[in-house]
């Protein structure tokens, strides 16, 4: 059964540190401006580092990972 939990929250984890940095690009890209030739060296410039594309995942991971790991057990 810890097995089981375990492995639930592990792969919600994963989830949302895969796919939060997805979203993020993504809102940015939709919510950036109407040029139709942009480059993709213009979208490296709004984010600073890696640490600002997982910056405030915390939530999502713990909420989201015990979520997870709560279906995977039942």
């Amino acid at each position: 059964m810890s097995a089981d939990f375990w492995a639930g929250y592990i792969s919600g984890a994963a989830g949302i540190l895969i796919g939060n940095p997805l979203d993020l690009i993504k809102v940015r890209l939709q919510a950036g401006s109407t040029q139709i030739t942009a480059t993709p060296s213009s979208y490296r410039s709004q984010f600073s580092s890696a640490g600002s594309l997982i910056r405030g995942a915390t939530a999502p991971i713990l909420g989201y990972g015990a979520l997870n790991a709560l279906l995977f057990m039942t």
